[in-house]
Parts: C-alpha cells; structure tokens; sequence
C-alpha cells in the first residue's frame, strides 16, 4: 500500500490492517474487542512518520529529504 506523502510504497499500512484482520478474528472466537479503525490508522500514519524521519522512506516534499 502506499503512503500518499511518500516516494515509495511501504507495508505499514498493509500489516497494520492484517494485525486489525487477526483482532477481528480474536474477536469471534475469544470476544476480545478489535481496535477501532481510527486507532489502527493513527498508529500507520505514526509508524510511517517515524520511518521518513528515520530515512527508510522519504516525502514527497524535496526539502524535507536528508
């Protein structure tokens, strides 16, 4: 999946909604409650902040590259 304010794709998004998959399923078998989707993409949004800080993916923004 891709972050739009990125050059290059990354998975976060794609793990954060599979690990909210697995809740989900958590969910029927055990009635543990998943978390909501707001929670889940706040903590994407996050992760992938902190790995354009950290250089692993770079924003489209040119004066914001290392």
């Amino acid at each position: 999946m891709l972050y739009c304010d990125a050059e290059r794709g990354t998975t976060t998004f794609g793990e954060k909604l599979r690990e909210q998959v697995e809740e989900r399923l958590d969910f029927y078998d055990k009635g543990v409650a998943p978390r909501k989707n707001i929670d889940v993409m706040k903590s994407a949004i996050e992760s992938v902040e902190t790995e354009c800080k950290n250089g692993g993916i770079y924003p489209l923004v040119p004066s914001q590259h290392p």
